[in-house]
């Protein structure tokens, strides 16, 4: 008996208490004190050393989603799962802020689980957070070996203009394709484009024909195509390929543009003018089409057509230098210093250091003190 009491006296040596409102240590390193802001902005570096190396995968939060994580981390003791699923019932009602703090509580429990992950790209801008969602995804593929995993990242690699590692995931996502999908009609779609760019036109038109194969009504494959056969100097071709997109899709700009070039290299321009103009009505932001406009209007000396759509152009986005910096000259083509001026001070507001702006600029400035003299 002494012997068994010993014995059990020993055992409960190792007996740790556990009070029932304490909950165990997370050993995840994403451990954040909501209190404290500069506690939640270590966490994040923290999480940004050891996954992102690059950019951090959170945006910083405001202080009253700081007040709603703190009341959430105080009291919530649910799962991952269940945070998400959460997440998702608020998304499914509007509730996009609540929904944020859920995610990132997710992610302080989990910081690399996928599904926590994908829904925190739900709260990123697809152009201003792009190297923040290239970041993430990259810690999705680290962890699911999925074809659309790296089909996704490639996009993003794609849309930043990194055609050598958007390539290099192409090549990666197709060892992983299970059945043909959408999905892997953009991969050869894009593929083709990045090959079409390195000047690989046989890789480009392999690609292409094998996106062809699983989608043949695209009128964005048609254009592409189009634009291929415009780089190998195959207007005839590429007349085709244009006019097949438009048929397609008449309200697609990029091929009235396709038609325009192809018509203005064959001799005709009153036609390339026509097809540029449709362009620019289906889409006055296109830039492309703007700018082979004014360059050909200047030619005839149409001014004020070319003036109108630079203005019109110029209001619908934020900042273009290069165009502004045409409207620039086209005022001074029809005498409206005044207005030339004021351009050129615009550009130069937002842009101080813009050498070529300043110059003109400086010019003008001289030109009207000399009027006055």
């Amino acid at each position: 008996m002494q012997d068994a009491a010993t014995r059990q006296k020993s055992e409960q040596k190792f007996v740790m208490p556990v009070s029932p409102d304490v909950e165990p240590k997370k050993t995840s390193f994403f451990e954040i004190v909501p209190e404290s802001p500069d506690h939640r902005e270590k966490a994040f570096a923290r999480f940004t050393e050891e996954n992102l190396p690059e950019t951090s995968v959170l945006p910083k939060t405001d202080s009253s989603e700081r007040s709603a994580l703190k009341r959430t981390s105080s009291s919530a003791k649910a799962s991952v799962a269940e945070l998400l699923l959460n997440a998702e019932t608020l998304l499914s009602h509007g509730e996009k802020d609540l929904a944020r703090v859920l995610v990132y509580e997710a992610l302080k429990l989990d910081s690399k689980n996928p599904l926590a992950l994908k829904k925190a790209k739900i709260f990123l801008n697809p152009i201003k957070d792009l190297n923040q969602l290239i970041s993430i995804q990259n810690v999705i593929c680290k962890n699911e070996l999925f074809f659309e995993n790296y089909a996704e990242l490639a996009h993003l690699y794609y849309r930043q203009g990194n055609d050598d590692q958007a390539l290099k995931y192409y090549h990666e996502c197709l060892g992983l394709v299970l059945t043909e999908n959408e999905v892997l009609f953009d991969v050869y779609k894009n593929m083709g484009n990045i090959m079409t760019k390195m000047g690989d036109f046989e890789g480009a038109e392999e690609y292409f024909h094998k996106a062809f194969t699983l989608n043949p009504d695209s009128d964005i494959l048609s254009v592409n195509l189009g634009t291929l056969s415009i780089q190998r100097n195959d207007y005839q071709s590429a007349l085709e390929r244009f006019r097949s997109a438009v048929t397609k899709n008449p309200k697609n700009d990029k091929a009235w543009v396709g038609l325009s070039l192809v018509h203005h290299e064959m001799g005709d321009v009153p036609l390339a003018f026509a097809n540029i103009e449709s362009a620019i009505d289906i889409n006055p932001a296109n830039r492309t089409a703007v700018q082979l406009f004014a360059n050909w209007c200047v030619r005839e000396s149409r001014y004020l057509n070319a003036i109108e759509v630079v203005e019109n152009y110029l209001s619908k986005v934020d900042l273009d230098e290069e165009i502004s910096l045409v409207l620039v000259h086209l005022f001074c083509k029809v005498n409206k210093f005044d207005l030339a001026k004021i351009e050129a001070e615009r550009v130069l507001l937002w842009k101080p250091e813009h050498q070529e702006m300043s110059e003109v600029y400086q010019e003008l400035s001289r030109m009207k003190q000399g009027s006055c003299e």
